[in-house]
């Protein structure tokens, strides 16, 4: 159906109607799209452990045909209405793809380990990883990963050096989270 609405006294625009609402474009607070292209390779519904077991074992080496199955997802995301995306990020493989897309991403460079002789080499290999977003014009942030894959010391490096930046941190995935959560809940 379509008709003219007035503009001012001498304009008019046809308008055309339609059944349905408008509404804002939406935002995927958390992604993991450089993953996308491991989308049926595990089993849904076996728990984090599982999870992570499976995926350091099943993950595919970075091939093009992971590039086509990552730029699927994006275009998924876009057909969905998404036009942002905080993306949790542990390599700068989705660099491409997020170059060329419509919807504007900030990469939360993701950092776990729990080894304290490690915490320097793992903290200069998110930096590279998002100077690498940087020097393609793309939103980036070094960020810890959860309390139980990380070291105290690691944690303190990443806080310390994030200079107000955007932060992500998974929390309570495991009953053992929840369990600390609720202690410390009723302890204050």
């Amino acid at each position: 159906m379509c008709g003219i609405v007035g503009i001012s006294s001498t304009r008019h625009v046809n308008l055309e109607i339609y059944d349905g609402i408008i509404c804002p474009g939406f935002i995927n607070t958390h992604c993991h799209l450089e993953l996308s292209s491991m989308k049926g390779v595990i089993p849904e519904g076996t728990g984090l452990k599982n999870f992570i077991t499976k995926m350091q074992k099943n993950k595919p080496p970075y091939s093009l045909n992971s590039l086509e199955k990552i730029k699927h997802a994006d275009q998924q995301m876009q057909d969905s209405g998404i036009i942002a995306v905080g993306d949790i990020s542990n390599t700068s493989n989705t660099i491409k793809i997020k170059k060329c897309s419509p919807i504007k991403y900030h990469s939360f460079i993701e950092l776990f380990g729990v080894n304290e002789n490690q915490t320097n080499y793992i903290l200069n290999y998110g930096e590279k990883i998002r100077q690498e977003y940087n020097d393609n014009g793309l939103s980036s942030s070094i960020t810890p990963h959860a309390p139980y894959s990380l070291s105290d010391q690691l944690l303190k490096q990443i806080l310390s050096n994030s200079n107000g930046q955007l932060l992500s941190l998974h929390h309570q995935e495991m009953a053992f989270e929840n369990k600390l959560c609720l202690k410390y809940i009723n302890s204050v």
